[in-house]
C-alpha cells in the first residue's frame, strides 16, 4: 500500500516541496500509526522552508502539527485503540519532566525528525495526546505548537486569571492564541500591532485595548496611561531586542 506525502527539497523553486508516493509506514512495537486528517502551519514551519532552499533537508516531511485517527496499532501500547482521536505532540521525544537539549533533535519537521505532512504518520505511543469530541481535527491540528506555548507560558507557568492584564505583541500563532485564553478567563488584553486591520480583528477576539505601535512608538506609555500607570500584570513578549525593553518599563 502507498500514500501520498510532501518532502522538502532544495531544488523545487520557491516552494521547496515536492509530493512524493511513499510505502504506507507499519507500526512497530510501542508506535501507533496516524491517518492524518489535517495539519496546520506555523512560522517556525515557513523558517524550515526557507532553509531547505540551503541544502541538507531534502526529503524530510515538514509541519509539526497535525491531528486524526490512529488506524493501526503494535504491540505494547495498552493506552490507545484503533480509531482514537489524536493529535501529535511537538517534541516527540519529550514525554515529560524538565526539558533536556536531547530533545531538540525530535521536534516534528524539524532537521532530524519527520513531520505531519503525510496521509500516515507512524509515532512513538507517548507522542501523543487525545483530541476531546468538542474540537475538530482542523481544530485540534492548531495547538501543538502555538496553543500550547501561549498556555504553559501565560497558564500553567504565568497563572494569568481572571482580573488580570496581558500585553500581547502582535497578531502571530501565539499571540492570538494569548489573546483568546485571556478573554475566555476574563483577563483584560491589550494588543500591539502595526496594522489597524490586524487590530480590528484582535478586537473580535476579545482584545479590549488596542495600539497601533507604528502610529503611537511609544506603546508603553500608551499602554501605562491606559491602565491608569497600573501595566500588565502579564506580559507575552514576541518581539524580542524590539520590544523588551519597552516592556520591562
Amino acid at each position: 500500500a502507498t500514500m501520498k506525502a510532501y518532502h522538502l527539497n532544495g531544488h523545487a523553486g520557491r516552494g521547496r516541496l515536492v509530493r512524493v508516493d511513499l510505502g504506507k509506514p507499519e507500526p512497530a512495537d510501542g508506535e501507533v500509526r496516524i491517518r492524518v486528517e489535517a495539519a496546520s502551519l506555523n512560522y517556525r514551519d515557513l523558517l524550515i522552508l526557507d532553509r531547505a532552499g540551503q541544502g541538507g533537508l531534502d526529503g524530510r516531511v515538514p509541519l509539526s502539527d497535525g491531528a486524526g485517527v490512529i488506524d493501526a496499532i503494535g504491540s505494547e501500547v495498552p493506552q490507545w485503540q484503533v480509531g482514537n482521536r489524536v493529535a501529535a505532540s511537538f517534541f516527540r521525544d519529550w514525554v515529560s519532566g524538565p526539558f533536556k537539549s536531547s530533545y531538540v533533535a525530535s521536534s516534528l519537521g524539524g532537521d532530524k525528525t519527520d513531520g505531519m505532512l503525510a496521509e500516515y504518520v507512524v509515532l512513538p505511543a507517548t507522542a501523543l495526546v487525545s483530541v476531546p469530541a468538542h474540537l475538530s481535527s482542523v481544530e485540534a491540528a492548531t495547538l501543538p505548537c502555538a496553543g500550547v506555548t501561549a498556555w504553559h507560558g501565560l497558564i500553567a507557568r504565568g497563572g494569568m486569571g481572571k482580573g488580570d492584564t496581558l500585553l500581547v505583541q502582535g497578531t502571530g500563532g501565539v499571540a492570538l492564541f494569548g489573546l483568546q485564553f485571556a478573554a475566555a478567563l476574563g483577563a483584560r488584553a491589550i494588543v500591539i500591532s502595526s496594522s489597524d486591520e490586524k487590530l480590528a480583528r484582535a478586537k473580535a477576539l476579545g482584545g479590549s485595548i488596542l495600539i497601533n505601535y507604528r502610529d503611537t512608538p511609544d506603546w508603553d506609555v500608551a499602554l501605562m496611561n491606559a491602565t491608569d500607570g497600573a501595566g500588565a500584570s502579564h506580559i507575552l513578549e514576541l518581539g524580542g531586542p524590539g520590544t523588551y525593553d519597552r516592556s520591562l518599563r
